[in-house]
């Protein structure tokens, strides 16, 4: 829970830098898209781990300034059979060493992946269709965020069953709407998140269903109910995480946004979610991709194209404690003032 004042301000104190690698580069991107594919990120078990496109690495941030990138598996773009398929797709972690990973509208479809096995399988009832983002939960199921390619909806919720991948739909949070597809996470108390983009305003949404009601869904196959549980403007919100106090955390490749579902409405936090350039970066070279969070250290990982050496480096950045001190209240908006000066150490 975070610590607000009467009028309902989402305030916190602020370490003005971020932290990022002076060591080599993010390894290339190997997605084979047209258009270039995020970096994925995401823990497991507590080990940091890097998708490229066709390839998973483990990496080792000993030193957050020299991470060491280590290929665990590759050959993924081919693991479906067939012909081989582009990947343009989100990257989602869960405890216990699983994955999945959607290819994304180029070619469709998702791939369940096994990071102890190193062993990967199709999920067969999306062999062909466009699965924006998925979350999972410790027991290893995924949810699953469809996107209709006549656009009737883009944020039809499915389950994956962990043990035969079979899937079934579950909850449409946006239905009706005309929301674009958005980020999911679970919280640690199994509640699912699923964001949304409303493109015509420009808002990017948080919807809540209940691990209770997912449970009833999942036993007996009462569709469970969402809510909205707020949002504010952004120009979408790929990837989604939750810190340890409950506050959501989204990037949109040209900032990220955080939202208090106690708080009035969504700020900028790094870099601006509200970038009216969104479309007119280079496909490979967009500010930032990919977002996890590591709890044990209260920080934000992600990818963030560094100009003067073409390529992505990891950045870490805390996450400030909230603190009722008065000499230690800023807003939000203070924070993006505070980083941008000074938003890297370097060592």
């Amino acid at each position: 829970m975070s610590l607000r004042t009467s009028i309902g301000l989402v305030l916190v104190f602020v370490s003005s830098q971020a932290v990022t690698t002076l060591g080599d580069p993010l390894p290339a991107k190997d997605s084979g898209a047209s258009f270039g594919s995020d970096h994925g990120l995401g823990f497991s078990d507590g080990a940091l781990y890097l998708h490229t496109g066709d390839t998973i690495y483990s990496v080792n941030v000993t030193d957050p300034n020299d991470p060491l990138f280590t290929s665990h598996m590759t050959g993924l773009r081919s693991a479906f059979g067939g012909g081989v398929r582009a990947f343009e797709g989100s990257f989602a972690t869960a405890p216990g060493d699983a994955v999945m990973i959607n290819m994304g509208f180029t070619s469709g479809g998702v791939l369940s992946v096994d990071l102890d096995a190193k062993t990967t399988a199709p999920v067969l009832d999306f062999d062909d269709d466009n699965i924006f983002s998925t979350a999972g939960r410790a027991d290893h199921t995924f949810y699953a965020m469809w996107s209709d390619p006549n656009f009737t909806t883009s944020t039809l919720l499915y389950r994956i069953d962990p043990n035969t991948l079979a899937t079934q739909q579950a909850a449409d949070p946006a239905a009706g709407t005309g929301d674009a597809s958005g980020g999911m996470v679970f919280e640690s108390d199994g509640d699912l998140i699923a964001g949304t983009f409303d493109f015509i305003n420009g808002d990017a949404k948080f919807f809540r269903i209940n691990a209770v009601d997912l449970a009833t869904f999942e036993s007996v196959g009462t569709m469970p109910p969402t809510s909205l549980i707020g949002g504010g403007s952004a120009n979408g919100n790929v990837n989604v995480v939750v810190d340890k106090d409950g506050l959501i955390f989204f990037n949109t490749t040209t900032g990220i946004g955080l939202f208090d579902p106690a708080g009035p409405s969504a700020q900028n936090f790094y870099g601006d979610i509200l970038d009216p350039n969104l479309f007119s970066y280079d496909g490979f070279k967009l500010p930032l991709n990919g977002l996890a969070y590591d709890e044990p250290n209260h920080q934000l990982v992600f990818a963030e194209f560094n100009g003067g050496i073409d390529n992505y480096e990891l950045v870490f950045l805390p996450v400030p404690e909230p603190t009722s001190g008065a000499s230690l209240l800023v807003s939000c908006t203070v924070v993006l003032a505070a980083l941008r000066p000074s938003r890297r150490v370097r060592r």
